[in-house]
């Protein structure tokens, strides 16, 4: 039979400030109140506050008699502390730390081989991108020398209409002096 109670949920000051929508700085000013009057909040790693769901009742109590009522901070503490002082919270740091972790040598292999995979199958993809790049830089390099070509072309063309056209006005103009029907003689 398990002789250690059922462990109650435990709230580090942040959760606890944000629940109480309070800065962590009031939040510890408050707990530093309370544990004055006599007041026990379990401690975790590095004597850090745990707050429990009976210890969070305990702090918007305070704040009613502070904030609603008016009461001054040690009274106030002080009744906190009467309240609830009948109601211990049967909390205690876990074992471990919280940031610990522990993993078998077959979880970190099974993962190893995991991130094994994923890269492996990431390099293949980066290369069918990299292939499809390669083809479209040589796309792009085809169709820069074909267009390049079409300009010369076309610009060739356009050159050669002007060299006919001037021909021709060449040509008609000493033809039409001969055989003009306006005659300056």
């Amino acid at each position: 039979m398990n002789d250690t109670p059922s462990q109650e949920r435990a709230y580090w000051t942040h959760e606890v400030s944000e629940q109480l929508q309070i800065s962590d700085s009031t939040l510890k000013r408050w707990a530093n109140e309370l544990e004055v009057s006599g007041y026990k909040f379990a401690k975790g790693a590095n004597d850090s506050r745990a707050f429990t769901a009976h210890d969070i009742q305990a702090l918007e109590k305070y704040r009613y008699l502070t904030k609603k009522q008016k009461v001054k901070k040690e009274e106030a503490a002080t009744a906190v502390v009467e309240e609830f002082k009948e109601k211990t919270s049967d909390w205690a740091p876990p074992a471990h730390q919280e940031n610990e972790l522990t993993l078998t040598s077959s979880q970190v292999a099974q993962t190893l081989e995991t991130f094994m995979r994923q890269l492996q199958e990431q390099e293949k993809t980066n290369q069918q991108i990299l292939q499809e790049l390669q083809s479209a830089n040589e796309l792009n390099k085809n169709l820069l020398l074909q267009y390049e070509q079409l300009k010369r072309d076309f610009d060739e063309m356009r050159e050669s209409q002007k060299l006919i056209a001037s021909t021709q006005e060449q040509k008609q103009g000493f033809w039409s002096k001969l055989f003009s029907k306006n005659k300056d003689v």
